[in-house]
């Protein structure tokens, strides 16, 4: 009798392993959203960006005597400048940092290709697109080329890029000097950039040390 019932048994195991199929697991066995949550929603995005003052500051000023640590001039200091340009640091900004540009009609324009970030010579005697950036771009800038590609007016018969000419300059920074103009800019020796407003856009000239 036991040994027709342990026949049965084994029978019965076969029977039952031989009709098993293989399934790939998913990712709904080890989890599951509660039944008041949609799974069809797309993504949200919130952006929190400063709209304050301190958004005036140049964008790269590191530690200058006479500003603060947020860029701002101390109160009582006259003429204050920034010399921390860095040529083998790769600013952020409208300009590309490995090309060389020209000034004509009221804007700068590309005109060739720098052999490096930190070429070492200034061959065409224009100005360096590294260099620009850290010149002229203010935290304003940043985040408008971040977000939008940067603050863009219609002049020209064209769209042209402009930086943010804040009415405070004098207190949110405006002075930046630097030696060895030649290998930057197609002036010589050490000069003194006043980066202020005009007419709406940004204006970059020499000033009077």
């Amino acid at each position: 009798m036991k040994k027709y019932m342990m026949i049965i048994f084994f029978i019965m195991v076969l029977a039952w392993g031989g009709n098993q199929k293989c399934f790939a697991d998913t990712i709904t066995d080890y989890s599951a959203l509660p039944l008041f949550m949609s799974t069809n929603l797309l993504p949200n995005i919130m952006l929190i960006v400063d709209n304050s003052g301190s958004m005036f500051s140049f964008a790269y000023y590191d530690t200058a005597p006479g500003h603060d640590d947020y860029g701002k001039v101390l109160s009582g200091v006259t003429q204050p400048y920034i010399t921390t340009f860095n040529p083998g640091h790769e600013y952020y900004g409208y300009f590309n940092s490995f090309s060389w540009y020209t000034y004509a009609s009221s804007r700068f324009a590309p005109s060739s290709t720098k052999s490096s970030l930190n070429p070492g010579s200034n061959p065409t005697s224009a100005w360096d697109g590294n260099f620009l950036n850290w010149l002229t771009m203010r935290r304003a800038d940043i985040i408008r080329k971040v977000l939008t590609g940067g603050r863009v007016v219609a002049t020209g018969g064209e769209n042209r890029l402009v930086g943010e000419p804040p009415d405070d300059a004098s207190f949110r920074g405006r002075y930046k000097q630097i030696t060895n103009a030649e290998l930057y800019t197609p002036l010589s020796g050490t000069k003194l950039f006043d980066v202020n407003a005009s007419g709406g856009t940004a204006r970059v000239s020499r000033a009077t040390s």
